[in-house]
């Protein structure tokens, strides 16, 4: 997988997406801190924003897959990743930082600022939510910034004047921010044997697939023929038209879903998708160590459902916020110390 230049191409394309209007309409402004973010929700909460004179808006929705990683990020930690410690790489559930957040959520939840069903939500549910004018800001992507988009495209048809704006970042109180970073490749990554006989003809292959030059199949295995296909502008910023689909390119031959080596190329995306893309390009957190080690496979429900378990129970109260140092002591008796040796054995490796 190889990435275009430019935000709009990047790999980290999720985000916080805020309703505009309804920050026009109380007089605020896009919230840059955790504590305007919590201002602004209460405010999506308490001052009917959508002005049907109910009190059924949310501040915060989302999926019951929600990770909370803006809000994680703004206490300088992501649960999931492997982080830098003074101890060596441990994964960020596990320190301090985590529990800090864990008591803000709780906090926001127990205030009915968050969706008190994000976590039993699925995907579908969440964007009939927010196309429903119940929640204030989403968790979305950049493509959520154009209207053509499905969901938005739902919100405008159900309340035309709905505007949307990205948000940054939101930083914390010792002036943290970031997201997640996205995983290498977005995981599609490919390998050849090492007993692969001509490797030299694959890496030419694979360099005329990224050739833009007229001879080089850059457009070819992506976007077609230009003039025939699509067309681009002088400049070649931006690709102005599309006349056919992927599926009808993939019929062709051409724009092949099968193929050794992707370069993103997302400039056909809206202009407001390019805003959006920047907005989230400047806030994400790098995951130190990408790998699996032999004690993941053996436990694994340690490195992710376990936090997400504990996650939903501290937010929604059915356990307090101290419950985390169980989850902690959980964590590293269901086989996170061996997994802690083995990701800093491994990651020492990739050093040398």
């Amino acid at each position: 997988m190889g990435y275009l230049d430019g935000a709009i191409n990047g790999p980290n394309t999720e985000g916080l997406v805020i309703r505009q209007d309804w920050l026009d309409k109380l007089k605020l402004e896009v919230p840059v801190t955790i504590d305007d973010l919590y201002t602004v929700m209460k405010a999506f909460k308490e001052q009917d924003p959508d002005g049907n004179g109910q009190a059924d808006t949310f501040g915060y929705i989302g999926t019951k897959t929600t990770v909370f990683d803006e809000i994680f990020g703004a206490y300088g930690i992501q649960p999931g990743f492997w982080m830098e410690t003074s101890d060596g790489l441990r994964i960020g559930s596990t320190l301090p930082e985590t529990k800090e957040a864990l008591a803000t959520l709780a906090k926001w939840y127990a205030e009915g600022l968050i969706d008190p069903d994000i976590f039993t939500t699925d995907g579908n549910l969440a964007q009939q939510k927010f196309s429903g004018s119940k929640g204030g800001v989403y968790e979305g992507s950049g493509f959520t910034g154009a209207p053509t988009q499905p969901e938005t495209a739902a919100l405008l048809e159900i309340t035309p004047e709905a505007s949307l704006s990205a948000i940054p970042h939101v930083e914390g109180p010792d002036g943290e921010f970031g997201s997640q970073e996205s995983a290498p490749g977005y995981g599609n990554i490919k390998s050849i044997s090492t007993s692969c006989q001509n490797p030299d003809v694959l890496i030419k292959m694979l360099n005329w697939s990224v050739d833009e030059d007229p001879n080089g199949g850059f457009y070819l295995c992506s976007q077609g023929i230009e003039g025939v296909h699509f067309e681009i502008n002088e400049d070649r910023t931006h690709i102005t038209q599309i006349f056919e689909s992927f599926d009808e390119l993939y019929a062709m031959g051409l724009s092949n879903p099968v193929r050794f080596l992707q370069i993103v190329d997302r400039r056909w995306a809206d202009p407001h998708c390019a805003e959006f893309f920047e907005a989230f390009s400047t806030s994400y957190r790098e995951n130190k160590f990408w790998g699996t080690t032999p004690a993941m496979l053996d436990s694994p429900d340690t490195c992710g459902n376990l936090f997400q378990e504990y996650l939903a129970k501290i937010v929604m109260g059915s356990l307090p916020v101290d419950a985390w140092d169980d989850y902690v002591e959980e964590f590293y008796a269901m086989g996170g110390k061996q997994i802690e040796e083995e990701v800093n054995a491994a990651y020492q490796e990739l050093q040398k």
